[in-house]
């Protein structure tokens, strides 16, 4: 095992306290004899084993995968265009391009636009990722896909799986 692979959570996992990210810490134990953990970034919340939070992280991902279906597990990544949110993210789509239509007929200047613009992509932003719909589908389609899961995630080189892992988990 690699040490890229004994941080596979590190800025992903969160501090169950405050919601921070973990970040990879050492600490020496009793007998001297050092171990790494995640740590809350922010305080001194939590401290967790790198390896048993890994264990359990991926463990519990592949084992609801396994029992799932390829075509179960595909269908999670089909993207929600029905919901509340996906209408909620479309309006915000098209206030965006009609406040574009106002600033090239000069009805809005450059900095009312700008500023208008970016309220309306940070609020498509939080309903993308309510939607959970950003960005997993290339990262996870292959992966998704396989007979084997198990597999699939043993054969992953370590920069996919940790970005796997960070869209299952998110």
């Amino acid at each position: 095992t690699t040490n890229q692979v004994k941080y596979l959570l590190s800025g992903i996992a969160v501090c169950g306290v405050c919601g921070a990210k973990c970040k990879v810490s050492a600490s020496r134990g009793t007998r001297g004899k050092s171990r790494k953990l995640y740590v809350c970034s922010q305080a001194d919340h939590v401290w967790r084993s790198v390896d048993a939070v890994n264990e359990v992280a991926v463990s519990t991902v592949l084992i609801r995968l396994h029992a799932m279906k390829p075509a179960a597990r595909m269908a999670m990544l089909v993207p929600d265009v029905d919901s509340d949110l996906a209408k909620s993210a479309e309006l915000l789509r098209t206030e965006i391009a009609e406040a574009y239509a106002e600033f090239k007929k000069r009805k809005l200047s450059a900095a009312e636009y700008g500023d208008y613009k970016a309220d309306r992509q940070a609020q498509l932003a939080q309903v993308e990722r309510k939607m959970g719909t950003t960005s997993r589908a290339p990262v996870l389609n292959e992966f998704m896909s396989a007979a084997d899961i198990r597999k699939a995630w043993t054969d992953a080189p370590f920069d996919r799986q940790r970005s796997m892992i960070d869209a299952l988990i998110s």
